[in-house]
């Protein structure tokens, strides 16, 4: 095949079909601050979704949105934060608010690249039991989710399907779906982590779920004090043994994981304003700068000066959105 017929295969790749369209008239432009990403969704709108067949790359950056990618041809990679992914065909792939990803230049492919707004979520008491899967970016497919993955994957190109078709209460039916998915994420890694235990009904059961979702409330709020697993063992009204299996089982994390997890979300946050790197361990509970930058390191993958340099104001630029 010559040099002229790569290039025509090539341009008719990242046609966009008319079904595909964007549906709304938004500027398709994207904004940054420093390296974080001023979505635009749209006139009264929360959720964004591209037909997406460019090369280009898609450099680091960040926003406060939740981002879903959805391989439907060829390969895809992605980084976010320090882990790589090699997307195939049929991947999903969820990377939650605040975490730092990019895309390298790519082959040719096909891929649906989906935006919604994540702040009401975080208003849900519930949505605290989703921290030990959204916390992080989560690869979804055949192996990963075996038993959830076909709904799921349904689930996504039907929401691509209500938002181009732009119908009535078109965003409510995208919620709801993704709601569902939720739910399922939850429920599926509930009953993989709680297979093996004999006893999972009873440690399952509804009044511990709000128990922990009160208690890990109160940890968003008090993150900064000391609080040692005797003192929330004894919160939660369970032995220090019980309450270790449990909030392991419930959340995906150990106590302190959790905690510390907490507070380095906090420092990265913070890292963005104009507060010296001590004022920022203390804030943040931390009782010395040494083991603020140990354990900002194991939780960021990088140093708390090296993270801050992302938010030098000569990474601030605008460019065309593909």
């Amino acid at each position: 095949m010559d040099q002229s017929t790569n290039n025509q295969t090539l341009k008719k790749s990242q046609v966009t079909p008319d079904k595909y369209r964007q549906p709304l008239d938004a500027n398709s432009t994207r904004v940054f601050e420093k390296l974080r990403e001023l979505v635009n969704y749209g006139p009264d709108s929360h959720v964004r979704i591209w037909y997406n067949t460019q090369c280009e790359e898609y450099s680091l950056h960040y926003h406060d949105t939740l981002e879903v990618v959805y391989c439907i041809e060829n390969k895809y990679r992605v980084l976010a934060g320090e882990t790589e992914y090699l997307m195939n065909a049929g991947d999903i792939l969820f990377i939650p608010p605040n975490v730092p990803h990019e895309i390298p230049m790519s082959d040719t492919g096909i891929r649906f690249i989906y935006l919604f707004d994540f702040s009401a979520f975080k208003e849900y008491q519930d949505y605290k039991l989703l921290t030990s899967t959204f916390e992080s970016a989560f690869l979804l497919n055949s192996k990963t989710c075996p038993t959830i993955y076909h709904d799921i994957s349904e689930r996504m190109i039907r929401i691509v399907d209500i938002y181009f078709s732009n119908c009535t209460m078109w965003e409510t039916k995208i919620y709801f779906n993704l709601l569902h998915i939720f739910l399922q994420v939850y429920e599926d890694y509930m009953q993989i982590n709680t297979a093996h235990k004999a006893d999972s009904m009873s440690d399952n059961a509804p009044e511990y779920s709000e128990r922990f979702t009160s208690f890990l409330n109160y940890v968003d709020v008090h993150y900064a004090e000391e609080i040692t697993l005797d003192a929330a063992a004894k919160a939660i009204g369970f032995s220090k043994y019980h309450f270790t299996r449990i909030f392991k089982q419930h959340t995906g994390f150990t106590f302190h994981e959790y905690l510390n997890h907490k507070r380095i979300q906090v420092a990265q946050s913070l890292l963005a304003a104009d507060l010296s790197i001590t004022d920022i361990a203390f804030q943040t509970g931390f009782n010395n700068l040494t083991s603020f930058c140990r354990c900002f390191k194991k939780y960021a993958g990088t140093s708390p000066s090296e993270y801050r340099k992302l938010f030098d104001p000569e990474t601030t630029k605008k460019h065309p959105h593909s």
